[in-house]
């Protein structure tokens, strides 16, 4: 595997856990939690136009593209609400290994 990209997985793997530290500790999360999926989305937008990508493309397939984007706000969500109630020690194990869990969903 390439250097870059070892380095580019190990340092997101390092920062990843800041984004909850700085929720748990900021006085009003939802906020800071709506300006860091906004600022995603911003960032998105721009490397699909950049890339050239065709928006109006993902029109047949527009119900999946709301079904994710409600997924996604409410993973955020019952973050957001997890952090207020309980420690970031005990929610981040448990929020990594949402992965296993979509696969099970999946494969039911």
């Amino acid at each position: 595997m390439d250097l870059t990209i070892v380095m580019l997985a190990v340092g997101s793997a390092a920062l990843h856990p800041l984004k909850e530290v700085f929720i748990k500790s900021n006085a009003y999360p939802e906020g800071l939690c709506l300006a860091f999926m906004s600022t995603w989305v911003l960032i998105a937008g721009i490397h699909a136009w950049a890339l050239g990508f065709d928006f109006l493309s993902v029109i047949p397939v527009w119900h999946l593209v709301v079904i994710s984007s409600a997924a996604i706000f409410f993973y955020h969500f019952f973050m957001v609400v997890a952090l207020s109630e309980g420690d970031v020690s005990v929610y981040y194990p448990i929020a990594r290994s949402y992965p296993l869990m979509i696969v099970a969903f999946g494969v039911l």
